[in-house]
């Protein structure tokens, strides 16, 4: 453990097993465990607990299979690995080579090499229907770990975001800073979503200069304690500049959750739903209109662009035709000539090419867009944007007095929330934006005057 080194485990192993947990399992998100170390991290664990060990280490540097089988050699009685066709790299090493690795040693595990290789072989059969999807890259051997920087899969989010910001030659600087952001915040474990959160702070620190000057609510909510005790202390002068003079809490995190089963209840019976089971309350509330749509029948599918007309009912004696719904014509005839037009569509931040033919209304007359206002210049005192994300929150008005600092609008980006503040103190003399809106980086969001 960083600070503590591996001894470090000793002392939260004996405190989770004082918490209740009837075995431990030692996970290396990164592979950095070399063989030696994995070994000794388990034979502590192990002599501070007394209970059963169970190893998890990524492929990500090349070195989980020799780190497996020192970690089983320690006496770890399990081991993490993945069939071949998704193992390596990110993920865990492959099943097949550990079984076949460990043969023949104190360690052999015993299972039949053949139906593992024929369970590999179903699975590799299943993925081509995946290919569109899956990262080659996530595959490959990373030694950025190594070196104590984080792996391009684990620095995802801050690529988007240098990308975002035509800054993709400054990585080198964010991943120096993650180092240092890690630190500074007590050696957070790094595993999702700690590492995004980081590598997230970190390009706010690089790309503007200035750091801790912009601040995630997940980094105000980790060093509250809403995530849980750091292995070490966070630095006081980062606490400082993150939380201000709000105290963070000593409590369980999850005993600040107001209880909202009775409430989900209530809200079901209301909705019509007399007696409520378990499954139905959790459901509604992760997903309320969702899952009211789909009880009422009300749920329509949603079809994805490349997928195939729907076919003609069995029994039916007319055929399909194919119709420009745009122009109302059949297939067969002359159709008419419609105006063609390309434009941007964004959604959830994504962007997406999209070609419009037709756009006449009923009645036969062309539409013909309103003209767009002209976008607002961005001058003194105009809050911006500090990167494309979804608009939560607009927490001020036309007319509200607004200090130095104030929070103006709180934008949701990379799967994080962060509060837009005030660059003055004035009046709020123009709200540029609305609430559930995708902005750009340096959109103009707020306009205050003196």
């Amino acid at each position: 453990m960083p600070g503590r080194g591996l001894d470090g485990l000793g002392d939260v192993a004996r405190r989770l097993v004082d918490a209740g947990y009837p075995t431990i399992c030692l996970h290396d998100p990164l592979g950095v465990l070399g063989a030696a170390a994995a070994a000794r991290a388990v034979k502590v664990i192990r002599e501070a607990a007394g209970v059963p060990v169970a190893v998890s280490i990524s492929a990500q540097t090349g070195m989980a299979a020799l780190a497996c089988h020192a970690a089983a050699v320690a006496g770890a009685y399990r081991a993490d690995c993945a069939l071949s066709p998704l193992a390596g790299g990110a993920s865990m090493p492959g099943a097949e080579a550990l079984v076949a690795g460990f043969a023949g040693t104190e360690v052999d595990c015993g299972l039949d090499l053949e139906r593992i290789a024929t369970a590999a072989l179903v699975l590799e059969h299943e993925l081509v229907h995946y290919i569109d999807v899956i990262d080659p890259l996530a595959a490959r051997l990373d030694t950025s770990a190594l070196r104590g920087l984080l792996p391009p899969s684990a620095m995802g989010h801050a690529m988007a975001e240098l990308r975002e910001r035509n800054s993709l030659e400054r990585l080198a600087e964010v991943e120096a800073d993650v180092v240092q952001v890690r630190a500074e915040l007590g050696y957070p474990p790094l595993i999702t979503p700690l590492t995004e959160i980081m590598a997230t702070q970190a390009v706010y620190n690089v790309v503007e200069g200035d750091r801790y000057a912009t601040i995630s609510q997940e980094i105000k909510d980790y060093c509250l304690g809403l995530y849980g005790e750091p292995p070490e202390p966070i630095e006081r002068e980062v606490r400082r500049l993150v939380n201000g003079r709000e105290e963070p809490i000593t409590c369980r995190p999850a005993d600040l959750l107001e209880p909202v089963m009775e409430a989900t209840r209530r809200e079901l019976i209301r909705e019509g739903y007399a007696d409520p089971d378990p499954a139905a309350m959790v459901t509604y509330a992760l997903f309320p209109n969702a899952y009211l749509n789909l009880v009422r029948g009300d749920a329509v599918a949603e079809r994805l662009g490349d997928e195939p007309d729907l076919a003609t009912p069995a029994g039916s004696a007319e055929p399909v035709v194919d119709v420009d719904v745009a122009a109302g014509e059949p297939e067969g005839e002359e159709p008419q000539a419609l105006p063609v037009r390309e434009m941007t569509v964004e959604v959830d931040g994504q962007s997406y090419a999209v070609r419009i033919i037709g756009g006449v209304d009923p009645g036969g007359a062309a539409v013909v867009e309103p003209a767009k206002p002209a976008a607002p210049t961005v001058r003194e005192g105009t809050v911006v944007s500090p990167m494309q994300g979804l608009l939560l929150k607009v927490t001020v008005k036309v007319g509200d007095h607004v200090a130095l600092g104030d929070v103006v609008c709180v934008l949701e980006a990379m799967k994080m929330q962060n509060d837009i503040t005030a660059t003055r103190a004035g009046t709020v003399t123009e709200v540029y934006v609305t609430e559930g809106t995708v902005v750009s980086p340096r959109a103009p969001l707020i306009q205050i005057g003196a």
